[in-house]
């Protein structure tokens, strides 16, 4: 099965997103995803600014894709690719 998921935003809102993402999926997709979800979220935690003088806070695009296969049940292949970009452009 695959999955793939293209966000982007504040990094709270990536996370919330990302939850999202997880409730819409099922079977061997949501497996998949599942099992990559906590690296996703510790990803999009980690790139933050804390406010000050010129302050801007940044936004991230998140894409991620997977795929897996299984035979008889068993997971046998799995790969997923994942790219993270912080963005301190102004949204207009």
């Amino acid at each position: 099965m695959s999955w793939s998921v293209q966000l982007i935003g504040k990094p709270e809102n990536i996370v919330t997103a990302l939850d999202e993402e997880s409730a819409k999926l099922d079977g061997e997709s949501k497996a998949e995803f599942d099992a990559v979800l906590p690296a996703l979220k510790t990803l999009a935690q980690n790139n933050f600014s804390i406010g000050g003088e010129g302050f801007v806070e940044p936004l991230l695009r998140l894409e991620a894709a997977g795929h897996g296969h299984t035979r008889g049940g068993e997971r046998v292949s799995c790969s997923v690719a994942v790219k993270l970009e912080s963005l301190y452009g102004r949204i207009v």
